[in-house]
């Protein structure tokens, strides 16, 4: 009998055996959409005027656009957080003032080597 063991589940309700075939795999929580062109200019525009979003242009967006509030929310949660300026971080950073970033200095790409983008090749 213990040898079945890693064929069956004990079901907790007590000794009763479940085949593992009869149990379903759990699917994603949730499957991601893509915002079509149109909808991206609208959710734009709304946030070229509007940083944030308030209640009643959530619903006409949602209404116009053909989209879920929560999505437009989310949305433009994503937009504020993609639209920050990047944090860096440097040796003497207790000398400079709080927002101050510094970049990296550019690097002249070499003239032998294709350009990549990772491990894949750019089209020139």
């Amino acid at each position: 009998e213990a040898m079945k063991s890693n064929l069956f589940v004990l079901e907790n309700k007590g000794s009763n055996f479940i085949p593992l075939k009869d149990f379903k795999k759990p699917g994603p929580k949730y499957t991601r959409k893509n915002f079509s062109p149109e909808q991206i200019e609208g959710l734009e525009a709304a946030f070229s005027e509007h940083r944030f979003v308030k209640k009643d242009l959530r619903r006409e967006l949602a209404r116009k656009l053909n989209l879920s509030e929560r999505s437009i929310s989310y949305w433009f949660q994503n937009k504020r957080a993609r639209s920050k300026p990047p944090i860096t971080m440097s040796s003497d950073s207790t000398s400079r003032s709080v927002g101050e970033t510094t970049t990296a200095p550019e690097v002249a790409p070499s003239s032998t080597a294709p350009a990549t983008l990772g491990s894949f090749p750019l089209a020139t």
